[in-house]
């Protein structure tokens, strides 16, 4: 893995962090404004709204000007945040976070493009695993650092988002060499007007369109409970931010743990798609433990293995995907990308109106979304099969 690579995860590292930080601190936000508790799933729908629109603009872009676009996204972010952080209305709270998701898509689409065009083809399927645990172990730092700054004010926060938002854009556009796609880009730049058909017609008949799937499913499965977890522990065992925070990150801590270990073994032993079943039969399990009422404890070790099963199947999924696309990494994780916001926006949604609901509802629309996911995966190696 070159210099380069080893650059962008680090940097996947420090934005997914940076990302994170005002999570634990959103409850008590909300609370003191006296929004409605459903205001949390749509403030995520939002923004993972965003992503989904803009997501295929932003691979194509890359595509066409570069990989160094990528510095627009920390930047337009701390200023989604810095206007949050003032918002005082739901109508305030939507608008910020919707600049938010039209900014942060960028590193989520251009990162994995990035990356992959710095790994040999061989390499891309270590590679994507190992964006996938920087992104976990970033979501964990940020989830306890946010909670132990939101402690001393719930602002601050946003604040240390906005500052280090610039300064991580900054480094972006000094460090990151000026890449991106001359073969396959062009054309499509030339003949195509429709990425989505472009896409299509280019993969139709690979794995790509149920991995699609699967991706759309198991994220819609993970929002709806991660999305949950705050205003849970907030209101079943009356959790402050610092609570919160340290919860989520020793959770997000203990799955990265266990991606180390599992992970190398996975790869030398396991093809990738038996590795996603396993995935999703392990995920699909401790949620159903979950909907057995238990003792915070037993519930934050359930969670821990359930974030490790999701980071799992986000890294089979990336593999897969990556591995498929041949000179337009950019645009096919744009679409990934689509398809993973799609799961977002539902799933916010989902878990905004059923937490309203009962507190435990978003838990059982885990269960379902993950059952569908599990199907789809395995009729995708069924068909493999019957290819050969």
């Amino acid at each position: 893995m070159n210099s380069k690579a080893k650059f962008i995860l680090g940097m996947q590292f420090i934005l997914l962090a940076l990302y994170n930080l005002a999570h634990p601190v959103t409850p008590t936000f909300l609370e003191i404004i006296d929004a409605p508790v459903y205001v949390f799933g749509v403030l995520l729908a939002i923004m993972s709204l965003m992503q989904l629109v803009f997501a295929p603009f932003w691979g194509r872009m890359s595509d066409r000007f570069g990989r160094r676009i990528m510095f627009i996204g920390p930047l337009g972010y701390a200023c989604a945040q810095l206007l949050f952080a003032f918002a005082t209305t739901p109508i305030s709270l939507f608008f910020a976070r919707a600049i938010a998701g039209s900014f942060a898509v960028i590193t989520f689409t251009v990162n994995m493009a990035y990356l992959a065009d710095q790994t040999p083809k061989a390499d891309r399927g270590k590679a994507m695993t190992l964006l996938a645990i920087m992104s976990a172990l970033g979501t964990s730092v940020g989830y306890f650092l946010g909670g132990q700054i939101g402690v001393i004010d719930y602002q601050y926060p946003f604040f240390v988002q906005f500052g280090s938002g610039i300064f991580v854009a900054l480094l972006l556009w000094f460090f990151t060499r000026d890449q991106r796609s001359t073969t396959r880009a062009d054309v499509q730049q030339q003949n195509q007007k429709n990425q989505f058909r472009t896409v299509w017609t280019t993969y139709r008949t690979t794995p790509l369109i149920p991995l699609l799937g699967i991706t759309f499913f198991s994220v819609l499965a993970y929002v709806a409970y991660n999305g949950s977890i705050p205003y849970y522990l907030t209101e079943n065992y009356q959790a402050d931010a610092a609570s919160v925070g340290n919860f989520v990150a020793c959770i997000n801590l203990a799955a990265v743990a266990v991606n180390f270990g599992l992970l190398p073994v996975l790869k030398r032993y396991v093809k990738d798609q038996f590795a996603l079943v396993g995935a999703l039969v392990v995920t699909l399990v401790v949620i159903v433990l979950i909907l057995i009422p238990s003792q915070l404890g037993l519930f934050f070790g359930l969670g821990a293995l359930f974030v490790a099963g999701y980071t799992l199947v986000l890294a089979m999924t990336q593999s897969l995907v990556s591995q498929l696309a041949t000179n337009d990494q950019g645009a096919v994780m744009g679409i990934r990308q689509s398809f993973q916001a799609s799961g977002q926006v539902l799933g916010s949604l989902a878990a905004g109106g059923l937490f309203a609901l009962h507190a435990y509802l978003p838990f059982v629309l885990t269960l379902v979304a993950l059952v569908i996911a599990l199907m789809m995966s395995i009729w995708l190696i069924q068909s493999k099969k019957r290819k050969k």
